[in-house]
Order: structure tokens, then C-alpha cells, then sequence
């Protein structure tokens, strides 16, 4: 990465300036919109994990390391180890300088240090598209791209939870910068992009497309009579596996339990996630419609497919157009052929879109009537968005609020139980053990993680908690009240034709369970329409003023809103 200090073209001094100040805002807003509710969900006396259901595997394993003694294997390697060492020597650092707390606060502040490792490379990610945006077409782009960048939604969204998808952005981002610059640099910065592939295939292991992106710069560089390019590229891929690793040692240290996760991961995004992405059309008009239409947001959206219209005339296809492409298409085409479709699976081309906005709009923007409505559309709108969803957020996370109870379920749920003292001795249904989804009516939530855990607490605290067995589609013995989410059932009422839950008309029962296209389809339709027989509705728990993300939204984007629905038993 490039100093901090700013050459302007024409070294003059007062553009350099406002250069540099503009930067230094718009890095300070990314920093504050990633920051704001940072100590979202985090476990407590109430709930022993926190409310992402990926971040306890992070924490697990960086908790089975310790760098210092030796104890490099995590013995889980789902993802690459590139961010479990960066929490375990948080850890390290945690304990050097402040007193260990133990048991559950121990695991907050361990995710709350590895939330602000993730918010970080956000912040620095927004630093890296500046000087992509400037290398290709000078500051304005650069400016305006770190601008889209640091307010778009689901990158401020994704940037609050310790998962791999935004450090390996930002490692990508790093690559495709020192890739950029291999006609100037030479070697070195062939190098470089090297090194960041390996570190963001060490991070998440389909983020090593990025090499694609080097080697592209290279065979590129002919143009220019750069000599030596075959050598630079051996360098470059040797740096790459090199960088892998020592970020990842247990793909060559402990290859047997590298190949079984390695084989899980790719076996579950080839066969699919349940029912969340069952019968959703094409992957590629899915991580279109769905995840990039409403992640990126409305405005930025319509802003840049007008530019785009008006400016395509003025576009010159450069080989830096080249480097980015070579690896967003294949990135692209590589998760759109997966059955699995998160959302946070696209964050990685955020960077070469926020860049490719900012030149469309440049480019359009030749003429002062159309420049500035553009790019008041553009940066507003999505400012407005991003600020509206970290508004919406903060009261979830209790931060303008302060709520102990800071989850919008853990207070309004807990206080209807509360209100209802059949509730509090009654039998309550869940359709399994409680995970991210549930209210806090046991602090074993882990989901999987702490299905163990939960079973033998059911003998004691937690015995009036029921649970389905995994097959059922009904209660053995119907409790008192059933607790559903919209993260059980949703998906199950959308195949079978039934009604979403959660909105304002009544839940209605499915009208032929039978004829849901999966089994496990049918299994939930059929409970539900069981619950619908022998219970009424007491409450339908959903935030005020939750974004309007349509009826399905992406499923990893709405963590902190789950709808929840309270039936009690008639009669």
C-alpha cells in the first residue's frame, strides 16, 4: 500500500489538499458507520453466543491456537486460518494488557476484538478502492469510489460480524492494487499481488481468483515492452502459494483434516442450504436481483445504470479494465454456479463495482447539467441508506437506546413472557434447539455448537423447553405455547405456496402440505398448519420501522431482525 501523502498530477498544492481532507472524511464516515453497534448480540448471562451463527466457529477456533507456544492447528478448516490467527493473537494482546474474564465474558471480548478486526479492514478497504479509483482515472474516481464504498449497505452491514468476507475483500482489493501496478513497478509489485492472493486465499479460498487478476496484468504488460514477464509471473505464483501457506500451514502440515473441511465446504455450496436457495432461479439473476440489487442499494443502483447509458461512448477498455475484470467475471461465475447463495459471498466484488461506478459516472459526466444530479443521486442516496440502516441497527444493538436487554426479542419477547405467567411455568415448543433465531429462553443457543450442551440442561433449568425431533411434524405432547421464526418456516411456506409469517395479514394454514417439492418442505408445512389448528396468535415480534428488503430478503443480511411469532394453546 502506497503513504498516505497525495501527488496530484499537476503538483498543485490546493488540490492536493482538498484531496487529502476529502479522503480523511470519507474514511472518517466508513470508520463511524462500521463502528456504531459494533457490541451487537454479543453472549451474555441471557445467551452464551452471539446472535451470527458463523462467528462461534471463528472464535473456537482461534481459541484451540496459540501462536506463541506452537499450537498453530485449529483443526477446522472451513475456512482458511488467515483470521483465526489474527483473533488468537488479538487474544494474546487482550490478555498481555488488560485482566482475562472468563466463561462467557471471555467469549465477548473475544468477539467484540475480532468484530473490530473485521471493522477495520473495512475501513481500510475504502483506503485501497481510493487508490484503484485514482491509478485508473485520477482523484475525482478515486474519491468517488472510496465514497460509494465506504456507505454501501451491505459492506458497513457485513463489516459488524467476524466472518472471513471482509478481511479477504480487503486482501483482494490489495492484490488487484499492486496488479494494477505491474507496468510501473515491475517485479515487485508482481510480488505483491502475488503475496495478497495468498494471504486472501488463506482467508477464504475462493478469494485466490484475485491471481487471475496478476497474471492478467502481466501477459498485459507486452504492450508496454516490460521484459521479463514469464519470470515475474512464476514469482508472483510461487509468492501466491507461499502466502497460502503460511497463513494456512494445515494444508501442508495437517493435510487429512484440511481435505475433510475443505471437501465439506465444497460439497455443501455444490448440494445447498436446506431450503434457503431451493427453487430460486439461476444463481447469477439470483446474486443479481437479490443480494447485489438490495445490498448495493436502490439509488447507487439506478445512478449508475443511467451513467452508464449516457457514457458508454466514452468508455476506453485500458488494461487496467482488463485487470479487474479478470477477476470479478470468473469470481462471479464461480459463486453464481453455487447452490449455496449468500450474500456476503458477492462482497468481494464490491471493490471493482464501486470503481466501476465512479468511472461510469465520470465518464458521463462531461457536461455540468448531468455531472452533478449524478453524483448528488449517487453519494446521497446511498449515504442516506447507509446512515438509515446504522440508525435502524443502533437501536437493535442498544446504542442510541441503551436497553440490556438490547435485541429487540430479548426485550419484547422476554417482557410478553413476562406479561403472561402461564409462560413463565408453561411448556414452550421449539422446532429445535435453540440457535441465533431464538429468544433467550435458554442461554445454550449455539444452535449445533452447543446441541450437547442444551440436551443436558433439558434434564434440569431448561426442562420446560420442548423441542421436535428432527423428523417430527408435530409435538409428541403439545405444549403450553410454540415460539416460530421466520428463519424455521419461511422458506418451507414459500415452497409450498403458503404465507409468509411475519406481516400484517393473519398466518394462514398451507392449502396441501403434501405437495411442497422437498420433504423437510412438507415436514414444516405440516407443522405449521398443525400449529395453526391448535393455537392462536399472541404476538408477531418484528422491529419498527424494519427496511423494506420485500418479502424475502438475503439471508445472511438480516441477522438482527428475525420476525418471531408467540402462539399459545386454545382453550
Amino acid at each position: 500500500m502506497s503513504g498516505f501523502r497525495i501527488q496530484a498530477p499537476d503538483d498543485n498544492r490546493w488540490r492536493e489538499s482538498a484531496t487529502a481532507l476529502l479522503l480523511i472524511c470519507i474514511l472518517a464516515l466508513a470508520a463511524f458507520v462500521r463502528v456504531v453497534g459494533l457490541g451487537w448480540g454479543l453472549p451474555n448471562e441471557q445467551h452464551w453466543f452471539s446472535y451470527h451463527p458463523d462467528e462461534v466457529m471463528v472464535i473456537s477456533a482461534a481459541d484451540r491456537v496459540n501462536l506463541a507456544r506452537g499450537e498453530w492447528n485449529p483443526h477446522f478448516f472451513n475456512y482458511g486460518s488467515a483470521l483465526i490467527y489474527a483473533v488468537s493473537f488479538a487474544r494474546d494482546v487482550l490478555s498481555a494488557y488488560a485482566p482475562t474474564r472468563q466463561g462467557v465474558n471471555q467469549m465477548a471480548d473475544l468477539t467484540l476484538a475480532g468484530r473490530g478486526i473485521v471493522a477495520l479492514c473495512g475501513v481500510l478497504t475504502v483506503y485501497v478502492v481510493f487508490l484503484i479509483g485514482r491509478r485508473l482515472k485520477g482523484n475525482r474516481v478515486g474519491l468517488l469510489a472510496a465514497a460509494l464504498m465506504a456507505v454501501i449497505p451491505m459492506h458497513v452491514l457485513h463489516s459488524h460480524y467476524l466472518t472471513v468476507d471482509v478481511p479477504a475483500t480487503l486482501l483482494i482489493t490489495l492484490s488487484l492494487y499492486s496488479a494494477l501496478r505491474y507496468g510501473e513497478v515491475g517485479l515487485r509489485a508482481a510480488v505483491w499481488a502475488g503475496v495478497y492472493a495468498g494471504l486472501a486465499a488463506g482467508t477464504k479460498y475462493n478469494a485466490g481468483l484475485v491471481l487471475l487478476a496478476g497474471w492478467t496484468a502481466v501477459w498485459l504488460a507486452r504492450e508496454i515492452g516490460v521484459p521479463d514477464r514469464k519470470r515475474h509471473a512464476l514469482w508472483m505464483t510461487l509468492a501466491c502459494i507461499a502466502a497460502f501457506v503460511v497463513s494456512t500451514p494445515g494444508a501442508v502440515l495437517a493435510t487429512g483434516e484440511f481435505l475433510r473441511d475443505f471437501r465439506y465446504e465444497a460439497l455443501h455450496v455444490s448440494t445447498g442450504h436446506g431450503l434457503v436457495f431451493a427453487n430460486t432461479g439461476p444463481g447469477w439473476w439470483y446474486h443479481l436481483k437479490v443480494n447485489l440489487w438490495q445490498g448495493v442499494g436502490t439509488f447507487t443502483t439506478v445512478a449508475v445504470a443511467i451513467a452508464v447509458l449516457l457514457g458508454i461512448r466514452r468508455w476506453k477498455l485500458t488494461s487496467g479494465f482488463w485487470t479487474l475484470i479478470a477477476f470479478a467475471l470468473p469470481y462471479f461465475v464461480l459463486i453464481s454456479l453455487a447452490e449455496v447463495r449468500f450474500q456476503r459471498y458477492t462482497v468481494p466484488l464490491l471493490p471493482v463495482l464501486c470503481v466501476a461506478a465512479a468511472i461510469a459516472l465520470v465518464n458521463c459526466s462531461h457536461r455540468a447539467w448531468i455531472r452533478w444530479p449524478l453524483y448528488l443521486v449517487a453519494l446521497s442516496g446511498t449515504t442516506l441508506q447507509a446512515l438509515l440502516l446504522v440508525y435502524f441497527l443502533s437501536q437493535l444493538w442498544g446504542e442510541i437506546e441503551p436497553n440490556p436487554d438490547s435485541r429487540y426479542f430479548v426485550g419484547d419477547v422476554r417482557e410478553a413472557v413476562a406479561n403472561t405467567p402461564e409462560l413463565e411455568t408453561g411448556t414452550v415448543g421449539l422446532t429445535r434447539s435453540p440457535w441465533f433465531f431464538s429468544p433467550p429462553l435458554s442461554p445454550a443457543n449455539g444452535g449445533p455448537q452447543s446441541e450437547r450442551i442444551f440436551r443436558e440442561r433439558q434434564m434440569n433449568e431448561d426442562s420446560r423447553i420442548v423441542t421436535l425431533a428432527p423428523e417430527a411434524d408435530s409435538f409428541p405432547e403439545w405444549p403450553e405455547f410454540v415460539v416460530l421464526s421466520d428463519y424455521e418456516v419461511a422458506d418451507a411456506l414459500r415452497l409450498s405456496d403458503g404465507q409468509f409469517p411475519g406481516f400484517e395479514e393473519p398466518p394462514q394454514k398451507v392449502v396441501n402440505p403434501d405437495k411442497a417439492p422437498y420433504p423437510e418442505a412438507r415436514r414444516l408445512a405440516r407443522l405449521w398448519n398443525n400449529v395453526l389448528d391448535r393455537y392462536e396468535v399472541i404476538g408477531i415480534w418484528r422491529p419498527d420501522g424494519a427496511a423494506d428488503w420485500s418479502s424475502f430478503p438475503p439471508h445472511d443480511a438480516y441477522y438482527p431482525w428475525p420476525t418471531l411469532i408467540v402462539f399459545e394453546r386454545k382453550g
